[in-house]
């Protein structure tokens, strides 16, 4: 059988996949490749495998015959589920909107056509329109019932996997709180200052955990402060109920501490060499300004 591809490549692995069998890079087919690799489902694994051997190349036809019927009622209860569940979602929310989008191009041809009927075109955009609203309410219920399950399997949706830190949603969430009370609220946005050369020599997973290791000395000298990602480079520091004097000095002491750290990779020890970083701090809500604090 079959062995599912290390969690930080599993996503090449499915594309690879879709790619050697020519098939769109859709949910449907997103999903379908992501219950293969995961091969918890004996059934769908064998289907394929049986299919694929000797060089067979799948169509979308064998996609849609050999995936189960979604579930979409809330009985997963593993995150390889949940995923699949959630492609699920967005295939079938994308195929409504599709549709709709035929409908209204031919409504539109018929429109301008000499024999076109207005009234029957209309109506049945009007009823198309009305299918697409209602798949989005279902749509949104199903996604927050995939929410309470990934938090009832112990996965915060708040927090970034990657650093560890809160995600952009919650961060801004943090700001938007910070806002509504009295005190200066002021917002810090810290960058890496050698992304692209520790990328090149080291490659993007190498990125992420200094990243992370940034993270982890943000927020230990700007407690109680909260500390998120607010891009897929930067980072956020909402300073609560703060003057402008302490902030930055509280992310001095995190430039220096930050600055001091050897870093090296895991899997064999090389140094990463010098790692310093470079942050805006601005009275929310305007904009960032120049000031380079770190």
């Amino acid at each position: 059988m079959r062995q599912r591809p290390p969690a930080d490549e599993s996503g090449h692995a499915i594309v690879d996949f879709l790619d050697e069998h020519r098939l769109p890079h859709s949910p449907e087919n997103y999903g379908f490749a992501h219950t293969y690799f995961e091969g918890a489902d004996e059934a769908h694994f064998m289907a394929v495998a049986n299919l694929i051997d000797g060089g067979y190349r799948l169509r979308q036809e064998d996609v849609r015959a050999i995936s189960a019927p979604a579930d979409l009622h809330g009985t997963a209860t593993t995150i390889g589920e949940l995923s699949t569940e959630v492609m699920h979602i967005i295939g079938a929310t994308a195929q409504e909107a599709n549709a709709f989008v035929k409908t209204l191009t031919l409504t539109a041809a018929e429109l301008v056509s000499a024999d076109g009927s207005i009234h029957s075109a209309v109506a049945r955009m009007t009823a198309q329109a009305e299918r697409a609203e209602e798949r989005l309410k279902q749509m949104s219920l199903q996604t927050a019932l995939v929410r309470e399950r990934l938090r009832s399997l112990g996965v915060d949706t708040d927090i970034d996997p990657a650093t560890s830190l809160l995600n952009r949603i919650a961060i801004e969430s943090v700001l938007t709180a910070a806002l509504g009370r009295e005190g200066p609220t002021l917002l810090a946005l810290v960058a890496l200052d050698q992304v692209t050369s520790i990328g090149a020599t080291h490659g993007i997973g190498v990125v992420e955990r200094v990243l992370r290791a940034l993270g982890q000395t943000l927020r230990d000298h700007c407690m109680p402060h909260r500390v998120g990602r607010w891009e897929a480079k930067r980072i956020a520091i909402v300073f609560d109920n703060c003057d402008h004097e302490a902030a930055r000095d509280m992310l001095n002491a995190a430039r220096k501490a930050f600055s001091r750290r050897k870093l090296q990779r895991v899997e064999n020890e090389t140094p990463i060499g010098e790692v310093t970083c470079s942050a805006g701090l601005v009275l929310a809500p305007n904009a960032v300004s120049e000031d380079r604090a770190c």
